[in-house]
């Protein structure tokens, strides 16, 4: 530590966080609404696991909840999680008829970038797709660089045939998550 241009010990250091400015973003698809017997839809599933954890999180003060989707933001920098889980809840989509596009990355990115935050408040995106396809790849790679330098983590949560692991398509979410601090 520097104070006044002369070097101080450093007797103590805190981590605070202060809150997190997150979104939930979903790219649809057919992959999302794969049922099981029961009839339940991959997408049921995410949503539930998704509406338990945020009723069970502790909230800062600080935080602001953002769902957007391919048809666009659903709800923005809500300070309540109550009204981002009714928003997630209150979202049907016809994941059937859906093309899974980089609309909703890029939108999320964009409100992210804008968003001025307190020291202290994390930018977080958790980023629910399809595997891209082949032609989507380079610009990809352009919002990743994007979010990287802006600071931005995303995680990613890839729903598809585990074989996109192995090529370009899957490797480019891996690096996605990877190259912004967030986990694939």
């Amino acid at each position: 530590v520097v104070e006044d241009g002369q070097d101080v010990p450093v007797l103590s250091l805190t981590q605070e966080k202060k809150g997190i400015y997150y979104t939930l973003v979903i790219n649809g698809g057919r992959d999302l609404d794969i049922r099981d017997p029961s009839g339940s839809s991959v997408f049921d599933k995410l949503r539930s696991a998704l509406v338990d954890w945020a009723v069970a999180r502790a909230f800062a003060q600080e935080d602001a909840w953002s769902l957007v989707t391919t048809e666009g933001p659903q709800s923005t920098r809500s300070p309540d999680a109550n009204d981002w889980i009714r928003a997630l809840e209150n979202y049907q989509p016809d994941f059937r008829n859906m093309v899974p596009q980089l609309t909703s990355l890029e939108t999320a990115l964009n409100m992210a970038q804008g968003r001025v935050v307190s020291f202290g408040v994390d930018k977080s995106l958790l980023y629910i797709t399809p595997p891209p396809v082949s032609e989507d790849i380079a610009t990809l790679n352009e919002l990743t660089l994007q979010a990287s330098q802006e600071g931005i983590m995303i995680n990613v949560w890839m729903v598809g045939d585990p074989y996109f692991l192995t090529n370009q398509q899957g490797q480019a979410l891996i690096d996605l998550a990877s190259a912004t601090g967030g986990e694939f």
